[in-house]
């Protein structure tokens, strides 16, 4: 075939070929074991931050051997969360690797990394090392991986000069993509990002591919909306979710079709038409676009392009398709048409899905249609496939009364809950937001990092409004998405409603989104993903700064609620507290002696001494001389220990402070009454004196008893 004589362009390759065994198998490749926690103090941030399996590097050398070559970017290998650049080996000119550096404010799947570096996949660029460092000498840090690199075009680059046949998919790409999708699949790992322009040839004679990386960002962030499947298509791209294996099998189908056709991805201009086209024609006539597809080929396509998740075929049946066994195909039994057409905005709706969208673009227009039928008869009538239960009917909640509040929170809601009910297997539509339920986490960072306020906002009403809860219970039966996280999602809840307004945002942020660094401001310079590594840059930082209590903002704090157990009590009586310096300084103390001994972060010197710095001035207040020496003489020694725990527990300043109030005022109330005892002995007594005429009224009693009792003696003397 015409496209066997492709050249390779040398532009795009960061390094000589290392062959197709390089690709296929993590055994040659460059790997060492994880970095070693460096606890101990160092000349360099990094080093004195340590890492959690992440070490330091000097410049540009990523290992000490691996160049990253800032000068030559690979925009064609980026990702929408991280930079590709090309790498030099500098022992081993022969090997073919490229970098990826994390964007800042950005996640990835984190888990699948991981699982990869630990265990390489055959027909898949493996990652081989992850490392945090500065590419840039003094620059900030970021996440760099080293990527194996393609050796071949992709699929993208040789499908725009001529379609590839049938038999050359047969014969070479299929095989090496169910090898790669099964070992990935055989281990949980749906790829999610299976596309023309990310599977790649491992050599310019066009026989073998490989997949290319699908871990730095979140699954499914650069697929064309067209290779996602119906239930996920209309999902904003970071929030379209993992999904599950169907969705693999689905973009390989859409990806095959388009080579095969020569169709690719950049050619569809207009997603509506495109999507309006797949729920009225199915999705494999509307990628096709008239274009027959027959034979053994048409048959796998339109196998992998069914748009119901449980007739699409399996890995096990694509399998037995390249043996030459024809699976048995499954008749459709799901049905998305309403009984009879809908019209809304003047416009006619037979699927359910279509009407959803199209609610959700108009929220208020759709409210208004909502409340001026009969719903629950309604429903009944035109959805036929199912039942309308009493349980729908309470959920759902449609109410004659129209919302009259300035923000129309109660008609958004209402809206997002009839689009649950209409498209349950459908993404979560809320205030212009269109996210699956497993992809809330990546959604939100996509707000953040956008700085985007109306976009958190959203998403605080989302969690703090009960749409969420609302929405997983119209969809639980309905959705696997719904069902597999239900207690997450309502742990999430939860916790929003313990930590009331941006501080729960951030802790649902950080623990949907357990691959995210801390976005603190003040510690912008460092590439933190662990809570020990977070406390221990603290330590870090705390030694150039003036004070502690700025480097506790609400990212931190977040940061260590969300994946540290029991801290978010701690981090809960810290934010009471801010108004009592005592109370707040405790609290502080108390919080990050905890976290040293749950974190096993070791001594933490320079905060051990930020603590005492701060509770000196608080000290001074006491109002007991001796025990205001005592105390500054102990936090003096305690402050070079970097044991925080022994502070807290030898430095008790609430309960010295308490103790001390209690002392003085005693003494105090001792001196008042001493005080006037001395002005009543001190002045003149004066007969008007109520105790002066007491006193004589006394007297005169005692000299009239007298006087009685000696005349009674003389009395009787003198009768005898």
């Amino acid at each position: 075939m015409a496209e066997a004589n492709l050249q390779i362009r040398k532009d795009k390759i960061p390094g000589p070929s290392a062959g197709k065994a390089s690709v296929e198998s993590g055994a040659k490749a460059p790997r060492s074991a994880e970095d070693t926690p460096d606890e101990k103090a160092g000349e360099t941030a990094q080093d004195q931050a340590g890492g959690d399996g992440q070490g330091s590097s000097a410049a540009t050398l990523l290992d000490g051997r691996y160049k990253i070559n800032l000068d030559r970017p690979l925009a064609w290998l980026s990702s929408p969360c991280a930079d590709a650049y090309s790498v030099t080996d500098i022992k081993d000119h022969a090997a073919s690797f490229y970098a990826l550096i994390m964007r800042p404010g950005t996640t990835h799947r984190g888990d699948v990394l991981d699982a990869l570096l630990k265990a390489p996949t055959t027909s898949l660029l493996n990652p081989v090392r992850k490392q945090i460092m500065r590419p840039v000498p003094k620059g900030p840090e970021r996440l760099v991986i080293m990527v194996q690199a393609p050796t071949g075009p992709s699929l993208s680059e040789v499908a725009a000069k001529n379609v590839i046949s049938g038999h050359h998919l047969r014969k070479y790409v299929i095989p090496s993509l169910i090898q790669a999708l099964s070992a990935l699949h055989a281990r949980g790992i749906p790829h999610r990002a299976i596309r023309p322009d990310n599977i790649f040839f491992t050599s310019s004679g066009l026989e073998d591919v490989v997949l290319g990386e699908c871990f730095s960002a979140p699954p499914a962030a650069a697929q064309p909306t067209h290779f996602e499947p119906l239930e996920r298509s209309s999902a904003d791209s970071l929030g379209r979710g993992e999904g599950s294996l169907h969705c693999d099998l689905y973009a390989l189908g859409a990806t095959l079709l388009s080579c095969h056709i020569g169709r690719l991805p950049d050619a569809v201009k207009d997603q509506d038409k495109m999507f309006a086209a797949r729920m009225g024609q199915g999705s494999f006539w509307a990628h096709a676009a008239g274009v027959e597809v027959p034979g053994v080929i048409g048959n796998l396509l339109r196998g992998l392009l069914n748009d119901d998740q449980e007739e699409r075929w399996t890995l096990k049946e694509v399998r037995a398709w390249a043996e030459s066994t024809m699976p048995n195909r499954r008749s459709v039994n799901v049905l998305w048409t309403f009984a009879r057409p809908v019209t809304f905005r003047r416009i006619s709706y037979s699927d359910r899905r279509l009407l959803a969208r199209d609610f959700a673009r108009n929220p208020l227009d759709a409210a208004i249609f909502l409340r001026q039928i009969d719903f629950v008869s309604w429903a009944q009538n035109m959805i036929t496939t199912e039942l309308f239960s009493e349980k729908f009917e309470k959920l759902i909640d449609v109410r004659r009364e129209g919302d009259l509040s300035s923000g129309r929170h109660g008609d958004h809601a209402l809206v997002a809950r009839a689009c649950a009910y209409l498209d349950p297997m459908g993404p979560m539509r809320y205030r212009g937001m269109s996210v699956c339920l497993d992809g809330i986490g990546p959604a939100m960072v996509d707000a953040f990092h956008a700085e985007d306020e109306t976009r958190q906002a959203i998403v605080s009403h989302i969690f703090d409004n009960n749409v969420l809860p609302a929405i997983v219970e119209i969809t639980l039966d309905r959705n696997p998405a719904a069902n597999a996280l239900q207690i997450e999602l309502r742990q999430a809840v939860d916790m929003m409603r313990r930590n009331k307004g941006r501080m729960g945002l951030l802790c649902i942020l950080y623990k949907m989104n357990p691959s995210l660094q801390c976005l603190s401001p003040r510690l912008k310079d460092y590439w933190i993903t662990s809570p020990r590594r977070l406390l221990m840059v603290l330590d870090h930082v705390a030694k150039n700064s003036s004070e502690l209590s700025p480097l506790l903002d609400e990212h931190v704090l977040a940061y260590f609620c969300a994946h540290t157990e029991q801290a978010e009590r701690y981090v809960r009586r810290l934010d009471i507290s801010r108004r009592d310096p005592v109370q707040l300084m405790a609290a502080v103390a108390d919080l990050l002696a905890f976290l040293q001994s749950k974190l096993k972060a070791g001594l933490l010197v320079n905060l051990s001494e930020h603590l005492v710095k701060s509770l000196k001035p608080l000290a001074n207040t006491l109002k007991s001389r001796t025990r205001r020496r005592m105390v500054t003489e102990r936090l003096d020694e305690l402050a070079k220990t970097g044991d925080l725990g022994r502070l807290t527990a030898i430095i008790d300043l609430a309960h010295l402070k308490m103790v001390d109030y209690r002392g003085f005022s005693e003494a105090k109330n001792k001196v008042f009454h001493l005080e006037q005892a001395m002005k009543r002995l001190r002045r003149g007594v004066k007969p008007s004196d109520k105790g002066a005429r007491l006193a004589g009224f006394r007297a005169a009693s005692a000299l009239g008893w007298l006087v009685v009792l000696i005349t009674i003696s003389i009395l009787s003397l003198q009768a005898q």
